[in-house]
């Protein structure tokens, strides 16, 4: 039998088993459909949300033995990074005539927390920016054991829907991963209320491909991503139903982008990291590359050693319609210095795009550090973690199923890779999208 076999039979056999009976596992409907806000104003929609999120974390710490250390305090942090956002345009903006709003949605595991320096960005240039919170996110990946997209979809209907009434102005969107199909599904249901969008790692063909195979055989979590869930922002473990649930958002945008004959015609600003272990990103720059987003478009590519405008060979295939649209590539390869200390950046993961490098969690000195790839060695999980080692003995890079990226740059001098998961050229991506609202929304900006 080959290796390949002995893989897949280790993944049919084990995928799920290690399913506890701790409660952050177990779906409870009452915590996973956090409502949209309809026919309420947003503010009680914050609210209810916020109480909602109180009760799940409360019992969490009442009922879970592994959460022993949630104290009040945390919990009121916690309820904090996960409700969503509501923040009227500066004072400073009085003078734009043009009321815009921007609507911020996460991705799949996420909450608003991760969205909070791209909202802060979008603030800063006159639009009034919300967030809001997928249904099954927010407390425990149980809550993802039985999820559609549609649900998701659901939520962003009535945000936007609210959102524009609420302003009586211009609705864009800014999406994540996950948030990101989102944002484009609504963009092709709604052309006439969705004014432009801002695209990061957009789910449109996922690079994980035995989901429904597995759920078929009964299994509900992803093979050896069940994890103590020490990350209280995201979640870490992953269920099988939301990875499918992906799976089929990205399947319908991506063939309606491909088949509809009107393209999108408002702007479309998308960012990726080209060796993304989430998302196929071929995909995106190929639909990217063939106008598929429209002219008002413009694609940034972080990429080890390339910068500036560059085509890849091969990638256009097809007939073409319109002359092919060239993206914009940044080094993702390089050596960062960040209060006293030089960080070595292998290359940008699928977490690595809307964060600043100075988060207090997911930054490079952050609270969190990313080393569940190292599930299968103990000494390599001790060594990401800094336990033992120091910030020298670390290179930043994207993940894989079974370790990190071999980078050359990074094996000869034994380093260990740890996911990057903040941007430390996040103000040079600022310098782009600023060109691009310039371009197509505000030339005032």
């Amino acid at each position: 039998m080959n290796q390949a076999c002995c893989l897949l039979l280790l993944v049919v056999f084990t995928a799920g088993c290690a399913t506890t009976g701790a409660s952050r596992f177990n779906l409870v409907a009452e915590y996973q459909m956090l409502e949209a806000h309809q026919n309420v104003s947003y503010e009680q929609y914050q609210q209810k949300v916020a109480k909602q999120l109180r009760k799940n974390w409360t019992e969490l710490a009442q009922l879970d033995a592994d959460y022993p250390w949630l104290s009040e305090a945390k919990i009121n942090e916690l309820v904090t990074a996960h409700t969503p956002s509501n923040r009227k345009k500066p004072k400073a903006c009085k003078s734009v005539n043009k009321n815009r709003g921007m609507l911020l949605i996460h991705g799949l595991y996420d909450s608003p927390y991760v969205m909070r320096d791209l909202e802060d960005y979008f603030n800063q240039r006159c639009f009034h920016t919300r967030s809001i919170l997928l249904p099954g996110h927010g407390t425990r990946p149980g809550s993802l054991l039985s999820i559609s997209y549609q649900a998701w979809n659901a939520v962003v209907e009535n945000a936007v829907e609210q959102f524009s009434k609420d302003i009586n102005g211009d609705i864009y969107i800014t999406g994540f991963s996950t948030g990101a199909a989102l944002a484009i599904k609504n963009a092709l249901d709604h052309d006439d209320k969705i004014k432009g969008m801002f695209l990061f790692a957009p789910a449109l063909q996922l690079n994980y491909g035995l989901a429904s195979f597995l759920h078929k055989l009964g299994k509900d979590w992803v093979p050896f991503q069940i994890f103590e869930d020490s990350d209280l922002i995201k979640y870490e473990s992953m269920t099988l139903d939301s990875v499918i649930a992906v799976g089929q958002l990205a399947d319908e945008v991506r063939n309606r982008l491909n088949k509809e004959t009107n393209r999108l015609a408002i702007p479309v600003m998308i960012v990726i990291a080209k060796n993304d272990a989430t998302i196929k990103t071929d995909t995106a720059i190929q639909l990217y590359e063939h106008g598929k987003f429209g002219n008002k478009s413009d694609m940034l590519i972080y990429a080890p050693g390339m910068v500036g405008e560059k085509c890849i060979k091969g990638m256009l295939q097809g007939d073409m319609t319109t002359t092919p649209k060239i993206p914009t590539y940044m080094n993702s390869c390089f050596v960062h210095r960040e209060a006293g200390a030089d960080y070595m950046i292998a290359d940008y993961s699928h977490m690595a795009l809307g964060l600043k490098s100075t988060d207090k969690h997911y930054g490079l000195q952050g609270d969190y550090k990313y080393c569940s790839q190292y599930f299968h060695n103990e000494e390599q999980a001790t060594q990401c973690k800094n336990k033992g080692s120091t910030i020298s003995d670390i290179c930043f890079g994207e993940r894989k199923a079974f370790g990190s990226n071999e980078y050359s740059q990074c094996k000869k001098r034994g380093l260990i890779v740890r996911r990057l998961t903040s941007n430390p050229q996040f103000r040079e991506m600022t310098q782009y999208l600023d060109e691009f609202i310039r371009r197509y929304i505000d030339k005032n900006i």
